[in-house]
């Protein structure tokens, strides 16, 4: 089995990617040898894909929407076909950004999780893990809502309007 240096430098070295052209998706990063204890594997998938896994939430309750659901409801929406361009290079962007995040985010969840198995955590070097991971963990979080206020800039009133009744949450039923 690897020792963490091995699979820390693997994990870097995937994400160190060129620029692209705006409208082209960055590859998702590969997957790192044996399972990440400590997260589900939709978590660890979702971190390497650059997923948003409910962390712009606050921007979609509040009719300003991701690019992703604005790309899939394209039609729906009625966009232009400049407006699709301008949602796919949002999108792109914030995978470009996320993607590198997500596996920073999974390697130094496995440098905790191998810290703690390999009894070499004390107080000083829990506290430095959990601030950078928090530290991650948000700078993922405003890449995502970023995107959602560019997205939305890019939508008219009624666009968004029209995405919010699609994809607003139904009312749960009262239990009685």
């Amino acid at each position: 089995m690897p020792r963490l240096p091995a699979v820390l430098a693997l994990l870097l070295a995937a994400c160190g990617g060129q620029a692209q052209e705006p409208v082209r998706m960055p590859a998702p990063i590969p997957a790192s040898p044996g399972p990440l204890r400590g997260l589900d594997s939709a978590e660890v998938e979702a971190l390497r894909a650059g997923d948003g896994m409910g962390q712009a939430r606050a921007a979609e309750l509040n009719g300003r929407p991701g690019p992703k659901h604005v790309l899939e409801l394209a039609d729906s929406l009625g966009l232009s076909p400049e407006q699709r361009a301008r949602v796919e290079e949002v999108r792109a962007r914030m995978l470009a950004a996320a993607r590198p995040l997500g596996a920073e985010i999974l390697a130094g969840e496995a440098g905790l999780e191998s810290a703690f198995r390999e009894e070499a955590m004390d107080d000083a070097e829990l506290a430095r893990r959990v601030k950078a991971l928090a530290e991650q963990r948000g700078r993922l979080r405003l890449v995502h809502l970023q995107a959602h206020l560019e997205t939305s800039a890019l939508l008219t009133p009624a666009q968004r309007e029209q995405y919010y009744q699609l994809r607003k949450p139904s009312p749960t039923p009262a239990h009685h």
